[in-house]
């Protein structure tokens, strides 16, 4: 119990400092996927900002096994490891295939959260391109509620 205005300032600094602490040694681990060439150099500068506020960021082009095919191992590594989130920025058709490669995954899906520049975006747009046509192809029903 509480006595006085002062050991209530007390306590509430502890936690804060408990939580700061508990904070600090929490790591999230993220995968940026996406296109190469220009897509790739914006998520290396994602991935140093990520860093710096201590986020794990993880390229597949950087930090994978160069000798093993990527589908193998991002398969492996976004289901089996530690991932808490997958950013995949869908902007060409090897992202969109990387996207269908991996939305009906029971333990990727969850963890996947996709990006689409807005001139292509289907919610903003009524574009019919890459992105509604894999989404048509791909999750219908979840595509059919969103649209509607």
């Amino acid at each position: 119990m509480i006595r006085s205005l002062e050991e209530a300032r007390e306590t509430v600094r502890q936690k804060r400092q408990e939580l700061q602490r508990r904070v600090r040694e929490t790591c999230i681990i993220t995968v940026l996927l996406g296109a190469g060439g220009k897509g790739l150099d914006n998520r290396r500068k994602i991935k140093e900002k990520l860093e710096r506020e201590g986020v794990l960021a993880l390229i597949p082009e950087d930090d994978f096994a160069p000798d093993v095919a990527p589908s193998i191992t991002e398969e492996a590594v976004l289901e089996k490891s530690d991932v808490d989130v997958i950013f995949i920025n869908v902007e060409s058709w090897g992202s969109v295939t990387e996207f269908g490669q991996f939305h009906d995954k029971e333990r990727i899906a969850p963890k996947l959260r996709v990006f689409v520049p807005y001139e292509y975006h289907p919610l903003i747009w009524n574009f019919h391109g890459v992105l509604d046509r894999l989404v048509s192809d791909t999750c219908g029903e979840i595509w059919a509620c969103l649209r509607s």
